[in-house]
């Protein structure tokens, strides 16, 4: 129920690092352990925020980009380590 869905950024920030070019699996016998589609954002109180598992060609931002809270940076997906659609 969860593939396809928006991700929102949880604060403003920096992007600081998009990996958006993974296969999504479409069943666990797939399931590989390495590289994810992801997204970090650095915000300014210094912390960062890391999105993963994120569905192949979802990503809607680049590095250097600003975002907002709220803002929808990507989708759920099922790529990397990942037996089931979900966001960490």
């Amino acid at each position: 129920y969860t593939f396809g869905e928006p991700v929102l950024a949880v604060l403003d920030g920096e992007v600081v690092n998009v990996e958006d070019d993974q296969a999504d699996h479409s069943d666990a016998s797939q399931l590989q352990f390495g590289p994810m589609n992801h997204i970090q954002i650095r915000h300014a109180n210094g912390a960062m925020s890391h999105y993963a598992h994120l569905k192949k060609g979802s990503a809607r931002v680049r590095v250097g980009m600003q975002v907002k809270r709220g803002q929808v940076i990507a989708a759920v997906g099922n790529s990397g380590m990942s037996h089931a659609p979900h966001l960490h």
